[in-house]
């Protein structure tokens, strides 16, 4: 008995791991990303910059994730179902915790409770300087998401809808797709 619980504790470790050192290596990227550039970029470059590297880690992340199903999803919003569940899981621990649609290509995806927020914990949303730093953060998952239905030939804009911390919400306009 106390064995297979120790067991179930190390498996559960195990799975913990890999999120906590995603989410501090994701969020020491976009931190160096936003230190390095501050005086050099604009902030819409900046965001830009950042976005960009979330896409590039979500196109790899799905196509790792996909790869051993050899799978292809033949509607829009089961697609943007599986970025919701598989992708975000993978990254964050849990899937995205609500999924709208106005059934034309606009899907709204909200996170109650967005990992990140322990880091950005301290952050102002009222404060100019904060809120420019927590949009910069956010660029960072939405290029995720961005990559990753881009990868599953759903070619999108993304953008951040609201934020209400800890509660996160992304809007994804689907502009075609490769089905």
């Amino acid at each position: 008995f106390l064995a297979s619980n120790m067991l179930e504790e190390k498996e559960k470790d195990e799975t913990k791991v890999p999120f906590a050192v995603f989410q501090l290596l994701s969020s020491e990227m976009v931190r160096n990303t936003i230190e390095r550039n501050r005086d050099k970029l604009a902030t819409e470059a900046l965001q830009l910059e950042i976005e960009h590297m979330g896409y590039m880690l979500g196109t790899r992340i799905i196509d790792r994730i996909t790869r051993p199903m050899n799978m292809r999803l033949l509607e829009t919003i089961d697609t943007v179902k599986y970025v919701c569940k598989e992708l975000w899981t993978y990254c964050f621990g849990k899937p995205l915790d609500k999924l709208q649609t106005n059934h034309k290509g606009l899907y709204v995806l909200t996170d109650q409770k967005f990992p990140w927020i322990k880091a950005l914990a301290n952050l102002d949303e009222k404060n100019p300087e904060d809120k420019e730093m927590l949009m910069n953060f956010l660029q960072f998952p939405m290029g995720l998401i961005k990559g990753a239905l881009s990868n599953l030939d759903v070619e999108c804009t993304t953008s951040i809808e609201k934020v209400d911390l800890p509660v996160v919400t992304f809007k994804v306009l689907a502009i075609r797709t490769g089905q």
